[in-house]
């Protein structure tokens, strides 16, 4: 009998990639650090965050913002060894993997409000 692969210690579970991308401030994060394909610095982050709020004047400031990405959804995305800080922790650099990538494409297709191909 063949036994099934199993998930490497640094490889996050289907059920921890999911939890990660149950928030869209994740989502928007990690798609915007793969884009970037480099280091980039949380004050980039935090306007990119920011920017869709301002369009809808969602009354979220940008101290909250910031605040949120300092204490929740950076710490969340580097225990689950998908993002990795540089610079003294100034910059964040994606390392996420293949399988991340495919759930982001589909969740960027199902919030287009197409059917994930």
């Amino acid at each position: 009998m063949t036994a099934l692969p199993r998930e490497s210690a640094t490889t996050p579970s289907l059920d921890s990639l999911l939890a990660l991308l149950d928030d869209g401030d994740r989502r928007s994060i990690l798609r915007y650090l793969l884009a970037a394909d480099d280091v980039v610095p949380r004050s980039a982050l935090v306007d990119h965050l920011e920017h869709p709020r301002m369009q809808s004047n969602g009354g979220t400031t940008e101290h909250d913002l910031a605040a949120a990405l300092h204490h929740v959804h950076l710490p969340m995305l580097a225990s689950a060894d998908v993002v990795e800080f540089v610079a003294d922790r100034r910059g964040v650099r994606y390392t996420g993997g293949d399988r991340l990538e495919r759930l982001l494409e589909v969740t960027e297709e199902m919030e287009a409000g197409g059917a994930p191909g």
